[in-house]
Protein backbone atom coordinates (compact mmCIF):
# COMPACT_ATOMS: atom_id res chain seq x y z
CA UNK A 1 0.00 0.00 0.00
CA UNK A 2 2.63 2.48 1.13
CA UNK A 3 4.88 1.39 -2.20
CA UNK A 4 1.62 2.30 -4.13
CA UNK A 5 1.02 5.30 -2.32
CA UNK A 6 4.67 6.72 -3.55
CA UNK A 7 4.25 5.38 -7.20
CA UNK A 8 1.18 7.55 -7.04
CA UNK A 9 3.27 10.16 -6.11
CA UNK A 10 6.12 10.02 -8.12
CA UNK A 11 4.00 9.54 -11.18
CA UNK A 12 1.87 12.70 -10.03
CA UNK A 13 5.15 14.66 -9.93
CA UNK A 14 6.24 13.68 -13.47
CA UNK A 15 2.98 14.74 -14.68
CA UNK A 16 3.18 18.56 -12.96
CA UNK A 17 6.89 18.77 -14.39
CA UNK A 18 6.11 17.42 -17.94
CA UNK A 19 2.46 19.69 -18.11
CA UNK A 20 4.72 23.14 -16.40
CA UNK A 21 7.38 22.31 -19.10
CA UNK A 22 5.16 22.40 -21.62
CA UNK A 23 3.63 25.80 -20.56
CA UNK A 24 6.82 27.13 -20.08
CA UNK A 25 8.10 25.89 -23.87
CA UNK A 26 4.72 25.54 -25.91
CA UNK A 27 3.20 29.76 -27.06
CA UNK A 28 -0.44 29.78 -26.21
CA UNK A 29 -2.68 30.54 -28.95
CA UNK A 30 -3.20 33.60 -30.21
CA UNK A 31 -6.35 34.96 -31.35
CA UNK A 32 -6.34 35.30 -35.40
CA UNK A 33 -6.29 39.29 -36.68
CA UNK A 34 -9.12 41.02 -38.43
CA UNK A 35 -9.05 40.00 -41.93
CA UNK A 36 -8.85 43.41 -44.42
CA UNK A 37 -12.42 43.05 -45.95
CA UNK A 38 -12.22 42.16 -49.66
CA UNK A 39 -14.24 44.84 -51.47
CA UNK A 40 -14.52 44.47 -55.13
CA UNK A 41 -16.55 46.75 -57.48
CA UNK A 42 -16.38 50.44 -58.66
CA UNK A 43 -17.63 53.86 -56.78
CA UNK A 44 -18.49 56.68 -58.64
CA UNK A 45 -19.54 60.23 -57.41
CA UNK A 46 -19.70 63.63 -58.28
CA UNK A 47 -16.96 66.27 -57.49
CA UNK A 48 -17.28 69.95 -57.41
CA UNK A 49 -14.19 71.91 -56.15
CA UNK A 50 -14.67 75.42 -56.71
CA UNK A 51 -15.02 76.09 -60.38
CA UNK A 52 -13.70 72.73 -61.22
CA UNK A 53 -15.90 70.01 -61.43
CA UNK A 54 -15.69 66.40 -62.39
CA UNK A 55 -16.83 62.58 -61.70
CA UNK A 56 -14.48 60.33 -59.60
CA UNK A 57 -14.26 56.93 -60.09
CA UNK A 58 -12.81 54.58 -57.08
CA UNK A 59 -11.89 50.82 -58.33
CA UNK A 60 -12.75 49.53 -54.67
CA UNK A 61 -10.25 46.29 -56.07
CA UNK A 62 -7.28 48.55 -56.89
CA UNK A 63 -7.43 50.81 -53.93
CA UNK A 64 -7.12 53.78 -57.42
CA UNK A 65 -9.19 56.77 -57.54
CA UNK A 66 -9.18 59.01 -61.33
CA UNK A 67 -11.38 61.92 -62.22
CA UNK A 68 -13.05 62.46 -64.88
CA UNK A 69 -13.96 66.06 -66.73
CA UNK A 70 -16.66 65.17 -69.76
CA UNK A 71 -17.49 68.78 -71.02
CA UNK A 72 -15.36 72.24 -71.15
CA UNK A 73 -14.28 73.70 -67.50
CA UNK A 74 -15.04 76.90 -69.58
CA UNK A 75 -18.82 75.91 -68.75
CA UNK A 76 -18.44 76.38 -65.96
CA UNK A 77 -20.79 72.83 -65.32
CA UNK A 78 -22.22 70.93 -62.57
CA UNK A 79 -22.41 67.27 -62.32
CA UNK A 80 -25.82 65.77 -60.50
CA UNK A 81 -25.71 62.18 -59.45
CA UNK A 82 -23.57 59.56 -61.90
CA UNK A 83 -24.83 56.06 -61.95
CA UNK A 84 -23.09 53.24 -62.88
CA UNK A 85 -24.35 50.58 -65.19
CA UNK A 86 -24.74 47.56 -63.17
CA UNK A 87 -21.64 45.65 -65.33
CA UNK A 88 -19.39 48.54 -64.02
CA UNK A 89 -18.39 49.12 -67.78
CA UNK A 90 -19.39 53.00 -67.61
CA UNK A 91 -22.02 55.24 -66.39
CA UNK A 92 -24.25 58.29 -66.66
CA UNK A 93 -24.56 61.35 -65.38
CA UNK A 94 -26.99 64.62 -65.79
CA UNK A 95 -24.47 67.67 -66.31
CA UNK A 96 -26.39 71.18 -65.58
CA UNK A 97 -24.61 73.72 -68.00
CA UNK A 98 -26.70 76.61 -67.35
CA UNK A 99 -30.21 77.90 -65.32
CA UNK A 100 -32.75 75.17 -66.19
CA UNK A 101 -29.87 73.58 -68.60
CA UNK A 102 -28.89 69.73 -68.86
CA UNK A 103 -27.34 67.47 -70.36
CA UNK A 104 -27.62 63.94 -70.20
CA UNK A 105 -23.89 62.05 -70.72
CA UNK A 106 -22.45 58.92 -71.15
CA UNK A 107 -18.74 57.81 -70.09
CA UNK A 108 -16.82 54.72 -70.03
CA UNK A 109 -15.04 53.84 -66.70
CA UNK A 110 -12.00 54.47 -67.94
CA UNK A 111 -13.02 57.76 -69.74
CA UNK A 112 -11.72 56.50 -73.23
CA UNK A 113 -15.32 57.12 -74.60
CA UNK A 114 -17.81 60.08 -73.79
CA UNK A 115 -20.37 61.32 -75.67
CA UNK A 116 -24.03 63.32 -74.46
CA UNK A 117 -27.31 61.55 -74.88
CA UNK A 118 -29.53 63.48 -77.31
CA UNK A 119 -33.13 65.28 -76.60
CA UNK A 120 -32.49 65.02 -72.79
CA UNK A 121 -33.85 68.80 -71.80
CA UNK A 122 -34.16 68.45 -68.54
CA UNK A 123 -33.40 65.18 -67.41
CA UNK A 124 -31.75 65.81 -63.80
CA UNK A 125 -31.38 62.75 -62.39
CA UNK A 126 -31.42 59.35 -64.17
CA UNK A 127 -30.14 55.34 -63.31
CA UNK A 128 -29.96 52.79 -65.86
CA UNK A 129 -31.33 49.71 -65.78
CA UNK A 130 -29.64 46.22 -64.31
CA UNK A 131 -30.10 44.81 -68.05
CA UNK A 132 -28.50 47.96 -69.03
CA UNK A 133 -31.47 48.70 -71.87
CA UNK A 134 -33.00 51.44 -69.70
CA UNK A 135 -33.28 54.40 -68.02
CA UNK A 136 -35.16 55.52 -65.09
CA UNK A 137 -35.63 59.48 -65.32
CA UNK A 138 -36.63 62.68 -63.40
CA UNK A 139 -38.10 64.55 -65.69
CA UNK A 140 -41.02 67.51 -65.68
CA UNK A 141 -44.39 66.64 -66.50
CA UNK A 142 -46.56 69.48 -68.76
CA UNK A 143 -48.00 71.51 -65.11
CA UNK A 144 -43.87 71.41 -64.16
CA UNK A 145 -44.03 68.88 -61.77
CA UNK A 146 -40.77 66.46 -61.75
CA UNK A 147 -41.86 62.81 -62.07
CA UNK A 148 -40.34 59.59 -62.99
CA UNK A 149 -39.92 58.51 -66.45
CA UNK A 150 -38.89 55.31 -67.95
CA UNK A 151 -36.70 55.46 -71.54
CA UNK A 152 -34.77 53.50 -73.79
CA UNK A 153 -31.17 53.58 -73.20
CA UNK A 154 -30.75 55.89 -75.56
CA UNK A 155 -33.12 58.61 -73.54
CA UNK A 156 -35.94 57.83 -76.05
CA UNK A 157 -39.63 56.66 -76.03
CA UNK A 158 -39.99 58.25 -72.59
CA UNK A 159 -42.77 56.69 -70.72
CA UNK A 160 -44.58 58.76 -67.32
CA UNK A 161 -44.66 56.21 -64.46
CA UNK A 162 -45.58 58.70 -61.79
CA UNK A 163 -48.35 61.17 -61.80
CA UNK A 164 -47.83 63.52 -58.91
CA UNK A 165 -49.41 66.79 -57.55
CA UNK A 166 -49.62 69.36 -54.87
CA UNK A 167 -51.82 71.37 -53.40
CA UNK A 168 -48.75 73.95 -53.21
CA UNK A 169 -45.15 74.24 -55.04
CA UNK A 170 -44.03 71.64 -57.29
CA UNK A 171 -43.53 68.17 -57.18
CA UNK A 172 -39.74 66.95 -57.37
CA UNK A 173 -38.93 63.35 -57.62
CA UNK A 174 -35.08 62.74 -57.25
CA UNK A 175 -32.48 59.89 -56.10
CA UNK A 176 -33.44 57.19 -58.16
CA UNK A 177 -32.09 53.46 -57.96
CA UNK A 178 -33.34 50.15 -59.42
CA UNK A 179 -32.83 47.16 -57.51
CA UNK A 180 -32.06 43.64 -59.13
CA UNK A 181 -35.32 42.60 -60.09
CA UNK A 182 -36.25 46.01 -62.00
CA UNK A 183 -37.86 47.68 -59.08
CA UNK A 184 -37.26 51.83 -59.09
CA UNK A 185 -36.70 53.49 -56.02
CA UNK A 186 -36.21 57.02 -55.66
CA UNK A 187 -37.21 60.16 -53.54
CA UNK A 188 -40.00 62.40 -53.62
CA UNK A 189 -41.60 65.22 -52.11
CA UNK A 190 -44.94 64.42 -52.50
CA UNK A 191 -46.56 64.18 -48.66
CA UNK A 192 -45.96 67.88 -47.42
CA UNK A 193 -43.75 69.20 -46.89
CA UNK A 194 -41.87 65.83 -45.72
CA UNK A 195 -39.68 64.24 -48.37
CA UNK A 196 -40.09 59.84 -48.09
CA UNK A 197 -39.02 57.13 -50.09
CA UNK A 198 -40.93 54.82 -52.59
CA UNK A 199 -41.32 51.75 -54.87
CA UNK A 200 -42.49 51.29 -58.18
CA UNK A 201 -42.60 48.32 -60.02
CA UNK A 202 -42.64 49.48 -63.67
CA UNK A 203 -43.92 46.34 -65.20
CA UNK A 204 -47.03 46.02 -63.31
CA UNK A 205 -46.94 50.32 -62.24
CA UNK A 206 -47.56 49.31 -58.63
CA UNK A 207 -46.42 52.56 -56.33
CA UNK A 208 -45.05 51.91 -52.52
CA UNK A 209 -44.12 54.20 -49.76
CA UNK A 210 -41.55 53.19 -47.62
CA UNK A 211 -42.63 54.08 -44.23
CA UNK A 212 -41.24 57.17 -42.36
CA UNK A 213 -41.77 57.02 -38.45
CA UNK A 214 -38.89 59.71 -38.02
CA UNK A 215 -41.12 62.36 -37.94
CA UNK A 216 -38.54 64.02 -40.55
CA UNK A 217 -37.59 64.41 -44.12
CA UNK A 218 -36.19 60.63 -45.41
CA UNK A 219 -33.60 61.98 -47.94
CA UNK A 220 -33.60 58.37 -49.67
CA UNK A 221 -30.27 57.71 -51.07
CA UNK A 222 -29.43 53.50 -52.12
CA UNK A 223 -31.26 50.69 -51.92
CA UNK A 224 -29.11 47.24 -51.55
CA UNK A 225 -29.13 45.13 -54.85
CA UNK A 226 -31.79 42.73 -53.15
CA UNK A 227 -34.42 45.32 -52.90
CA UNK A 228 -35.03 44.35 -49.00
CA UNK A 229 -32.83 47.46 -47.27
CA UNK A 230 -32.19 51.04 -48.19
CA UNK A 231 -30.25 54.00 -46.90
CA UNK A 232 -31.54 57.49 -46.18
CA UNK A 233 -30.03 60.57 -43.99
CA UNK A 234 -31.95 62.73 -42.24
CA UNK A 235 -31.07 66.30 -39.78
CA UNK A 236 -29.88 65.54 -36.74
CA UNK A 237 -29.24 68.79 -34.99
CA UNK A 238 -28.19 72.50 -36.48
CA UNK A 239 -26.13 72.09 -39.20
CA UNK A 240 -25.72 67.76 -38.62
CA UNK A 241 -27.08 65.01 -40.56
CA UNK A 242 -26.39 61.27 -39.83
CA UNK A 243 -26.77 57.57 -42.33
CA UNK A 244 -29.35 55.25 -41.62
CA UNK A 245 -30.14 52.09 -42.71
CA UNK A 246 -33.81 50.50 -42.27
CA UNK A 247 -36.23 47.56 -43.86
CA UNK A 248 -38.30 48.35 -46.84
CA UNK A 249 -40.81 47.71 -44.79
CA UNK A 250 -39.46 50.44 -42.33
CA UNK A 251 -38.60 47.97 -39.80
CA UNK A 252 -35.02 47.88 -38.63
CA UNK A 253 -34.52 51.31 -38.42
CA UNK A 254 -30.67 51.50 -37.76
CA UNK A 255 -28.14 55.00 -36.94
CA UNK A 256 -25.43 53.57 -38.77
CA UNK A 257 -23.16 57.22 -38.18
CA UNK A 258 -22.89 59.71 -35.20
CA UNK A 259 -20.37 62.57 -36.52
CA UNK A 260 -22.60 64.81 -35.49
CA UNK A 261 -21.93 67.12 -38.90
CA UNK A 262 -23.05 66.81 -42.02
CA UNK A 263 -22.91 63.16 -43.63
CA UNK A 264 -25.20 61.18 -46.35
CA UNK A 265 -25.22 60.42 -49.90
CA UNK A 266 -24.68 57.02 -49.15
CA UNK A 267 -24.54 53.90 -51.10
CA UNK A 268 -24.57 50.13 -50.49
CA UNK A 269 -21.74 47.97 -51.94
CA UNK A 270 -23.13 45.18 -54.19
CA UNK A 271 -22.64 42.27 -51.40
CA UNK A 272 -24.68 44.82 -48.86
CA UNK A 273 -22.44 44.07 -46.42
CA UNK A 274 -20.94 47.66 -46.50
CA UNK A 275 -21.77 51.03 -47.10
CA UNK A 276 -19.91 54.35 -48.55
CA UNK A 277 -21.51 58.04 -47.71
CA UNK A 278 -19.48 61.57 -47.83
CA UNK A 279 -19.12 63.41 -44.87
CA UNK A 280 -17.86 66.47 -43.73
CA UNK A 281 -16.40 65.39 -39.72
CA UNK A 282 -12.63 65.58 -40.00
CA UNK A 283 -12.94 69.50 -41.70
CA UNK A 284 -12.72 72.33 -39.57
CA UNK A 285 -16.18 73.66 -39.71
CA UNK A 286 -15.83 77.28 -41.44
CA UNK A 287 -14.06 74.79 -44.66
CA UNK A 288 -16.79 72.74 -45.09
CA UNK A 289 -14.83 70.43 -47.60
CA UNK A 290 -15.77 66.58 -47.19
CA UNK A 291 -14.58 63.06 -48.22
CA UNK A 292 -15.57 59.81 -48.61
CA UNK A 293 -15.82 57.22 -46.22
CA UNK A 294 -16.55 53.30 -45.91
CA UNK A 295 -18.09 51.34 -43.00
CA UNK A 296 -19.58 47.85 -42.61
CA UNK A 297 -23.50 47.48 -42.74
CA UNK A 298 -23.62 48.08 -38.98
CA UNK A 299 -21.47 50.81 -38.51
CA UNK A 300 -18.29 49.76 -38.49
CA UNK A 301 -15.26 51.94 -39.35
CA UNK A 302 -13.24 50.53 -42.24
CA UNK A 303 -11.66 52.83 -44.87
CA UNK A 304 -11.21 56.47 -45.90
CA UNK A 305 -10.84 56.26 -49.38
CA UNK A 306 -10.50 60.05 -50.66
CA UNK A 307 -8.12 62.72 -49.14
CA UNK A 308 -9.53 66.03 -50.31
CA UNK A 309 -8.87 69.29 -49.15
CA UNK A 310 -11.33 71.69 -50.76
CA UNK A 311 -14.37 71.28 -52.21
CA UNK A 312 -17.27 68.58 -52.33
CA UNK A 313 -17.26 65.01 -53.05
CA UNK A 314 -21.51 63.84 -53.70
CA UNK A 315 -23.80 61.18 -54.57
CA UNK A 316 -21.79 58.21 -54.47
CA UNK A 317 -22.90 55.28 -56.23
CA UNK A 318 -21.10 51.66 -55.63
CA UNK A 319 -21.43 48.46 -57.99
Amino acid sequence: MRLSKMFLAFCLAITVYSCSKESETTPKPQPEPNPEPQLTGKIVFSKSFGDTVGVGIYDVDKDSLSIHNLVEPALNPYYVDPKLLFDKSGYFVTVQTGNNQFGLFYASADAKEKKAIQNTELFTVVSPSPDGKKLAIAHPDANGNYQLFQADISGLNKKQLTSFTRPIGKVNVANLCWSNDGTIFFMSNVDTPRANAYSINPATGHLKKIPNSTGKSMFFTSVSKDGKKILYYHSTGTGASEVFSMNVDGSGTRQLTNFGRLTGDAAWSPDGNYVVFSSDFESPKESGYDNLYIITSDGTPVRKITNNTSGYLWYADWK
